[in-house]
């Protein structure tokens, strides 16, 4: 996911999470890192789409 800005115990990629692990002092922390990041990273999608679309470089059968 985004290991380098989170902790993997809250946000392990497979089975269930550790739900006691989960504390308001961690979920205050880390959680608006999180959405930081994937908020930054969906901008960062976005920008590619509207220039391969601008550019009419956008291939779906590549």
């Amino acid at each position: 996911m985004t290991a380098d800005v989170v902790d993997k115990v809250l946000f392990k990629c497979e089975g269930l999470p550790n739900f006691n692990q989960f504390t308001p002092q961690r979920i205050e922390k880390e959680f608006p890192v999180l959405l930081e990041k994937l908020n930054s990273d969906f901008n960062d999608i976005e920008t590619e789409f509207s220039s391969l679309i601008i550019n009419e470089n956008l291939d779906w059968d590549m």
